[in-house]
């Protein structure tokens, strides 16, 4: 019964194109609004939302992601892909095997992306005045420098407390 449990809650989840454009942050197209004279009233039309995901979408999907790597990336960013990536591989991994072997693989694979992790933020950390000097690295040197400020208060604010914590 476990086993098929997951494949059984993913048949429930309903994914439409409003869903689609929620994950991804987009606004939905399907609203309109508009505005009349001085009082600003405002107009929602409710259209229908298709069951499918239509070319559209994801073509509005991948412009929207498109846009986001022509901006730079931030830390925040890579954190929210590599737990996409992880959700995506767990679900890969439960169909293809169980639930108890998908959590630990994942477990295990969170471990290793963690360790990883801490690795970039020391890399980023050392090379911040590189970063921000480089157009697409942008963002995530801003990111290094504030890190840095923030760890640099936090050692200051250890010292003033000294052992009165």
């Amino acid at each position: 019964f476990m086993l098929y449990f997951f494949r059984l809650l993913l048949l429930l989840i309903n994914i439409d194109q409003e869903t689609v454009l929620n994950w991804f942050g987009v606004q939905t197209i399907n609203r309109d609004s508009s505005f009349s004279g001085d009082n600003v009233n405002i107009l929602v039309k409710e259209t229908d939302v298709s069951s499918f995901i239509p070319i559209e979408t994801l073509k509005l999907i991948l412009k929207e992601i498109w846009q986001r790597v022509q901006d730079g990336l931030t830390l925040a960013d890579i954190e929210n892909i590599l737990f996409f990536i992880l959700f995506i591989r767990f679900i890969v991994l439960t169909i293809r095997y169980n639930l108890k072997t998908s959590s630990i693989i994942t477990f295990i694979g969170l471990f290793a992306g963690y360790l990883w992790y801490r690795h970039l933020i020391d890399l980023i950390s050392m090379y911040r005045s590189i970063l921000i000097k480089l157009p697409y690295l942008y963002k995530l040197g801003i990111d290094a420098v504030q890190l840095r400020t923030i760890n640099k208060q936090v050692v200051i604010t250890d010292l003033k407390l000294g052992d009165n914590v």
